[in-house]
Order: structure tokens, then C-alpha cells, then sequence
């Protein structure tokens, strides 16, 4: 959790959102934030699942249809890495450094800066 707090402030995204990650239906997210998070969901813990009309319906009124395939082949980009992490048993901490800045739409979906890039020297301090 003190990781992803520290991501969080650093990209102006509220604390109480990431407290409410635990069970999005009733934290503070809009519409649009919940359809993305569930999303997020279904594909990282149910690699299996097919969209059900209803979620893709909620997901089409929230978002753009390239917004959907953006964030549909982010978190499968995502998802992939952490399948190989585990596959290859690399840990969290990388060596180097991720690139910083340009538009990053899971940010932007979750009312953070679009400017705002990862940097995990300061989850690194916090282990």
C-alpha cells in the first residue's frame, strides 16, 4: 500500500482513491472510474473471462472507443510483464530507472496529471 500511496501523491491522485481500490462499487470513484477499474479486474485476476455485455456496455458509455483499446492493450501489456516477472522470478525493483513524462491514460482515467510519470526511487527507500 506505501507504494502505491507514494505513486499516487506524486501523480495528484487522492489518497482516499487508493484506499478505495479495496472495493471500487463503494469508494469514491465516477462512473467512468469504476468501468476502468473493473476492467483492470477482469483482466488482471480473470485472465480467462470474456467481457460481459453488460460491462462492455458500461465501458462504451464511459469511454471512447480508443480510449477502450488503449487501456484494453495497456493492462494486457501490463498483465503480460507480470506474467513473465513471475515466470522468471524477478522481483518488484528494477536497476533502471522507467522513462518520465507524455500522456499515461491509466493516470489520466483516475483524475491524475497526464503529465505525471513513475518513478520508483521513493517506493525503493520505502522496503
Amino acid at each position: 500500500m506505501a507504494a502505491n500511496l507514494a505513486w499516487a501523491r506524486r501523480n495528484q491522485i487522492p489518497e482516499e482513491k487508493v484506499r478505495g481500490l479495496d472495493d471500487p462499487d463503494r469508494g469514491p470513484f465516477t462512473p467512468r472510474e469504476k468501468a476502468v477499474l473493473k476492467l483492470a479486474e477482469i483482466m488482471a485476476h480473470r485472465s480467462e473471462a470474456v467481457l460481459e455485455a453488460a460491462v462492455l456496455e458500461e465501458l462504451k458509455r464511459e469511454l471512447t472507443d480508443e480510449e477502450l483499446v488503449e487501456l484494453g492493450m495497456y493492462f494486457a501489456l501490463v498483465t503480460g510483464f507480470q506474467k513473465f516477472n513471475t515466470a522468471f522470478g524477478i522481483l518488484y525493483a528494477c536497476a533502471t530507472e522507467p522513462p518520465t513524462g507524455g500522456p499515461h491514460a491509466i493516470s489520466r482515467s483516475l483524475g491524475g496529471s497526464p503529465s505525471g510519470g513513475a518513478d520508483l526511487t521513493e517506493e525503493r527507500e520505502m522496503r
